[in-house]
């Protein structure tokens, strides 16, 4: 499955939990007593990298399901949106170039889990960990449309970040993580490339 379908399933799920959060936390009478309180947030999300000495900024979007104010399960999907050029990196061949095809595309997405260290204070930690899959390929300058792809690739990517209360249903999430990247070698990039540390900006919005 393809990472962008799947993460439509998982933010549709998220969708339904805000749109019903009754029903989730338990609005009428039930037999047998549950403690389990629940929430979901959706929002944009921005990662800064390094690939080859290049400057490499993600654009994306991820949701969850909070669970006890404490665990989150979900998924994300990131685009990278600079122009990097593959001729200026060394590894790359350039008979595998066309004139106009010649800037990096890279794309990858999955399923996110955190923990939420003391989510009652106005700053605390969230741990997290994006497990999933990605692909890379040439693309035009100035478009977001892989036209030649190249390699598909699993990806494992942990986080530590700090989490800021804003309002009741709005929290800024900054942090760090480390993508590693299943090992390949293309034409067009090594895996050893794409992968490395990440700065990250988060938002998100909904019940927590």
């Amino acid at each position: 499955m393809k990472p962008s379908r799947f993460l439509v399933y998982c933010l549709f799920l998220v969708i339904t939990v805000m749109a019903f959060p009754g029903q989730v936390r338990g609005g009428g009478e039930t037999i047998l007593k549950s403690n389990l309180q629940s929430g979901a947030y959706i929002g944009p999300a921005f990662k800064f990298s390094n690939i080859n000495s290049h400057p490499g900024t993600f654009v994306g979007f991820h949701g969850g399901w909070v669970i006890n104010n404490r665990f989150v399960i979900g998924a994300g999907f990131y685009e990278l949106i600079g122009n990097i050029d593959l001729r200026t990196i060394e590894i790359a061949i350039p008979e595998t170039l066309s004139q106009q095809s010649n800037y990096l595309g890279m794309r990858y997405g999955g399923v996110e889990f955190e923990y939420i260290h003391q989510h009652y204070r106005k700053i605390h930690l969230v741990a997290s960990l994006l497990l999933g899959s990605g692909s890379v390929g040439t693309r035009e300058r100035g478009t977001l449309f892989i036209k030649n792809g190249d390699r598909t690739f699993f990806v494992a990517e942990p986080g530590l970040m700090l989490e800021f209360n804003i309002l009741p249903f709005l929290r800024l999430t900054m942090g760090v993580s480390w993508r590693f990247i299943e090992r390949f070698s293309s034409p067009v990039i090594d895996s050893s490339e794409i992968q490395g540390i990440n700065g990250m900006l988060f938002i998100k919005l909904g019940s927590f």
